[in-house]
């Protein structure tokens, strides 16, 4: 992954089903796997997020917020690896 990726993931929707808020981030999902203390997950832990919802994930927390929108957000980042760079996710 690259910095192309998360160029690409901006160009995306939010991972939240029906948001068509912009302008879009790169999210990093962080796990007990994949961060630490200074620390940032690699760039295929990462989904297109609104700036609303970036900032909702931050202040409520990972479980939260996959309940609250029936996500599974290290699914969606492997989702979207897979798909980098293509104009149409698989």
């Amino acid at each position: 992954m690259s910095g192309r990726h998360l160029a690409w993931l901006r160009t995306l929707p939010c991972v939240v089903p029906d948001c068509c808020k912009a302008p879009i981030e790169a999210h990093h999902i962080r796990t007990a796997a994949n961060s630490g203390i200074g620390l940032k997950p690699k760039d295929e832990f990462a989904v297109p997020c609104c700036v609303e919802h970036h900032r909702e994930y931050h202040n409520h927390g990972k479980r939260t917020f996959e309940a609250k929108y029936s996500l599974d957000l290290l699914a969606e980042a492997e989702r979207y690896a897979a798909s980098s760079g293509r104009d149409v996710l698989v």
